[in-house]
């Protein structure tokens, strides 16, 4: 510390201390909020990641009930509007 016996000298001194210890604190808030940040777009990438390659893993699934769909649709002999009922797309 520079004290050369006065107290200014302490005062000015300690303040300066605590402006370092203040910038610091400072430094720390802001690298723990990028640190927040960048987990946060790190999650929402992988997020997406896993949302696009589960719809691509259950995609052919999705197929195979449209197929199933139309053959159910087939034996009962439903009408396309009775299909719209069915399906919830029915215009009112």
């Amino acid at each position: 510390m520079d004290y050369d016996g006065s107290f200014m000298a302490m005062t000015k001194a300690e303040n300066r201390a605590n402006g370092r210890v203040a910038l610091a604190k400072e430094a720390d808030n802001v690298c723990h909020w990028l640190c927040q940040c960048f987990e946060e777009m790190r999650r929402s990438v992988v997020c997406r990641l896993a949302a696009k390659h589960w719809q691509s893993q259950w995609h052919p699934v999705s197929g195979l009930e449209r197929e199933i769909d139309e053959i159910v649709y087939a034996l009962y002999g439903l009408t396309p509007e009775e299909i719209e009922l069915v399906e919830g797309r029915a215009r009112k």
